[in-house]
């Protein structure tokens, strides 16, 4: 089973092939950090592969090692057994329907096939020389050349080099704000933090940003690292934490004195080899490290969904860079419910220093409103969301948008249960239940119980809660029944006496005004707990892995699937 594509994802992918029949060639699809650029990226090539042209690969373009992993995992999750093939460095496998190829190794001159379509990922460099001329030897620029898809979460670069030579038009795009609010990213909040000693008033601006060097050398003194430490301890400690560091020098230095004061922090940059960044990053996965301090290594390709606190130890007047670093702590994850920025300022801070109020435009104050414009900004330590609920309550603006969202958010439509930290679960009656069970680091298992007692994965590997999760959903939205969603009838019912019972013997104190949802939650918490450990005992992801790895049971384990969810389906109209 694959992943259904979100809301907004299908709008996504539907402008694009709208707009290509419009005669749009080059388009450009923006979406935050966070939103899955991948996946609509991986459904826009299923499509076009399959009803537009399959003799000729698509070619997908990105400069980083991870991106072009990560690439290939989810395109399975959206276009399932899809041939994937990679061209970076040694490996030239271009026998397949989808290349994905290092921006690095095709300016070193590597050939290519023609592609029937070509997808850029982190679009936003497209604008330099070498990517130019890639998209060129591409014939993205030919009349009758390949349709050129960029996907981006900052279209804007900090030289000013605009991309409107590159792309056409800007087919779809939604902001961070709409995402926040519509629940399918973390709420976030800021808090900026002076550092009296810290003037960046004389530094000298190349490219539209603070000369690095300059900039490394300011932020590399001992008061501006204390600032930084401080603000950790008083403001973030505990939080899962990324520090973005103007230099090396201060990178190391931060993460020492962090851990002067017993506090887990490691450092990474560009001189570590693959491996040992790797050992880092994966023991930051694991929480050996609470803190990651880097400089320009964490901006893109690295996804932590658990990271609740970013550190701009690098001022940037770039809003690309910032919005970057932002995004690595954007991600949901069931044990945060926010992500802090800690936007590290100096005394003679301007307003073209990025800070996150700067991404989200003032509230324009109604002429009959007495709130004064300041009042209106995004203030000091206030969540993007509350800043959303004054500025409807300042225009009156009578509620919310509403999405039905495949994460764990209050908006939720599915009740899941947080069993322990390995196990979610939740109960479908009749002894059957859905479970995501954790196998390693960051990786998880979607598995449905039927009443056999059996366990059955709804995906043939593990994968990132989230997608994990987007499985999950899928699997439940499509056996059409309401009893386990947030919002059915029946939780907002008079709790039973059968209930009341049961939260009696357990010890569980409620009063007189819970419903029937209220009681089934507090009871979940003590019954799926069990059944959930229940599972772990019998659940062996080695076995899985071997056994999945198998085409015919593969096939055998989809079959079963689809013959469930024809069997609960039918069963719909009793309840």
């Amino acid at each position: 089973m694959g992943i259904a594509l979100r809301d907004y994802q299908q709008e996504a992918s539907d402008s694009f092939f709208r707009k290509l029949h419009e005669g749009i060639k080059r388009q450009l699809i923006v979406l935050p950090t966070g939103g899955g650029k991948t996946v609509v990226a991986a459904d826009i090539s299923k499509r076009f592969y399959q009803n537009v042209m399959n003799e000729k690969p698509i070619v997908f373009i990105a400069h980083r090692e991870e991106l072009l992993q990560q690439t290939s995992k989810k395109m399975n999750l959206v276009w399932n057994g899809v041939q994937v093939g990679k061209v970076k460095g040694q490996a030239n496998h271009q026998n397949a329907e989808i290349i994905v190829a290092s921006t690095q190794t095709l300016v070193r001159g590597r050939k290519i096939v023609d592609p029937g379509l070509v997808i850029y990922d982190e679009a936003h460099h497209c604008g330099s020389k070498g990517s130019k001329s890639i998209l060129t030897s591409l014939g993205c620029f030919d009349p009758d050349g390949p349709p050129l898809l960029g996907i981006t979460a900052t279209p804007n670069r900090a030289d000013k080099i605009g991309l409107g030579d590159i792309f056409q038009e800007v087919v779809y795009e939604k902001s961070l704000i709409e995402m926040i609010v519509s629940g399918y990213l973390c709420d976030i909040k800021a808090k900026r933090v002076v550092a009296e000693s810290l003037d960046l008033g004389s530094l000298k601006i190349v490219a539209g940003d603070f000369n690095q060097m300059e900039l490394g050398e300011v932020m590399s003194q001992e008061s501006a690292i204390q600032t930084v430490v401080d603000a950790y301890i008083e403001h973030a400690e505990g939080r899962k934490t990324i520090v973005f560091a103007a230099s090396v020098k201060q990178t190391y230095q931060i993460a020492e004195s962090l851990r002067s004061h017993g506090i887990l922090a490691a450092g990474i940059d560009g001189s570590l080899n693959d491996e040992e960044r790797r050992r880092i990053l994966s023991s930051f996965e694991r929480n050996e490290y609470r803190v990651i301090v880097n400089c320009m290594m964490l901006t893109e390709g690295f996804d932590e969904p658990s990271v609740s606190c970013i550190i701009m130890a690098r001022p940037t007047k770039s809003e690309s860079l910032y919005i970057q670093s932002v995004g690595r702590g954007t991600r949901l994850h069931p044990d945060k419910t926010n992500c802090l920025i800690l936007d590290i300022v100096g005394v003679t801070e301007t307003n073209s220093l990025m800070t996150l109020s700067k991404l989200f435009p003032p509230i324009e104050k109604p002429e009959s409103d007495s709130v004064t414009q300041t009042q209106l900004d995004l203030q000091d330590d206030e969540s993007v969301i509350s800043f959303q609920k004054r500025k409807e309550e300042t225009h009156r603006v009578q509620g919310q948008m509403a999405y039905e969202v495949s994460l764990f958010t209050d908006k939720t439509i599915f009740s899941w249960v947080k069993a322990s930290e390995n196990s979610y679960y939740i109960g479908l009656g009749d002894k059957r239940a859905c479970f995501l069970l954790k196998e390693s680091t960051h990786e998880w298992w979607a598995l449905f119980e039927h009443s056999d007692n059996k366990l059955y994965p709804l995906y043939h590997e593990p994968l990132d809660l989230e997608y994990a999760q987007g499985v999950a959903e899928t699997f439940l939205k499509s056996l059409q029944r309401n009893l386990f969603l947030k919002e059915a009838f029946w939780r907002r019912t008079p709790m039973s006496e059968g209930q009341r019972k049961q939260l009696i013997k357990h010890s569980i104190p409620f009063d007189h005004t819970w419903s029937k949802g209220m009681a089934s939650d507090a009871l979940d918490l003590v019954f799926g707990k069990r059944i959930a450990e229940n599972a772990l005992r019998r659940f062996d992801p080695i076995s899985y892995r071997m056994l999945l790895q198998n085409p015919d049971v593969r096939e055998k384990t989809t079959l079963k699937i689809q013959l469930i969810q024809r069997e609960l389906s039918r069963q719909t109209a009793q309840y």
